[in-house]
């Protein structure tokens, strides 16, 4: 019965309904963090511009989850593998997980709109994509 009441309160929830990168990353962060969460835990009481989850608030949801975030100015190069995953902003409001690179040119990335599948992308496409910003994520002592 529960199950029934919960799909209810989600479809019913306008969060379910918005297409918000940063969400999703963060909500991939949870889950490669091994932290449990939702969208409606991540963003319940925070002022969501256009229902969206803004760069700012990324500290304040990812702390629902238990985790600690910093959203810094960084290039791509200066991003240090112990530090990832990260999530990177791309350009037009779009997000991505950085895993990792193979072969120092070839970026693992989980894209927002992929819904969790790892692509692999150049680093000069990503480059091209990727705004400067990142946030970092850990899990508090």
């Amino acid at each position: 019965m529960e199950s029934e009441v919960s799909r209810v309160q989600l479809s019913h929830d306008p969060r379910s309904q918005h297409d918000d990168p940063l969400l999703d990353s963060l909500l991939s962060l949870c889950v490669l963090h091994q932290k449990p969460a939702s969208r409606v835990m991540l963003t319940t009481g925070l002022p969501l511009p256009a229902q969206r989850l803004s760069p700012e608030l990324l500290p304040r949801a990812a702390a629902r989850a238990g985790l600690q975030g910093r959203l810094l100015q960084r290039k791509l190069e200066q991003i240090p593998s112990i530090a990832m995953p990260a999530m990177l902003l791309l350009k037009e409001g779009r997000s991505a997980v950085l895993l990792g690179w193979e072969n120092d040119d070839t970026a693992r990335l989980l894209l927002s709109e992929s819904d969790g599948g790892e692509v692999h992308v150049s680093r000069e496409a990503l480059l091209s994509d990727y705004s400067g910003r990142v946030f970092f994520v850990r899990i508090p002592r």
